[in-house]
């Protein structure tokens, strides 16, 4: 270590601008910072994920009514209730029943559609029937089943 002192091929550079941070640089930074705040929460808002869970489980649903609908010999509509006949010695109802929708056949069964539901509306139409679902959170599906032919 004593010889590091007049060895001529140690070098260490010294700059006199390396202060460091000021007190007024750190305020400038927290400043803004602070305005930046609001924005960023915002943005963060902005670009959560929006949930389509609700969309989905009422298409399904509509899907699973068509269906019935084309197994069916003959459905109707009545309060706020679907009615398919099979045949002879089946019949499917699908209804609002609690916060679901369930399908049952010759009223056994409990086979949920739908679940998070406010309102069921069924409404018979010359063409087929109309079905309006809201949920809870006050979102409205509709779609209109139509008869087929067989």
């Amino acid at each position: 270590m004593l010889g590091q002192e007049n060895n001529p091929n140690v070098y260490m550079p010294i700059n006199k601008n390396e202060a460091g941070f000021t007190m007024i640089s750190v305020l400038i930074m927290f400043t803004i910072i602070i305005i930046m705040m609001p924005f960023f929460v915002y943005f963060m808002q902005m670009i959560s994920p929006t949930s389509y869970d609700d969309e989905l489980a009422a298409r399904q649903l509509f899907i699973f009514v068509r269906n019935d609908a084309i197994l069916a010999e003959q459905f109707y509509e009545r309060n706020n209730k679907l009615y398919f006949t099979v045949n002879e010695r089946e019949t499917a109802t699908i209804e609002k029943y609690q916060d679901v929708i369930r399908r049952q056949v010759n009223r056994k069964g409990h086979e949920i559609y739908m679940r998070n539901i406010e309102q069921l509306e069924t409404e018979s139409l010359a063409h087929g029937i109309r079905v309006i679902v809201t949920t809870i959170t006050g979102e409205t599906y509709e779609k209109t089943i139509l008869y087929y032919e067989k």
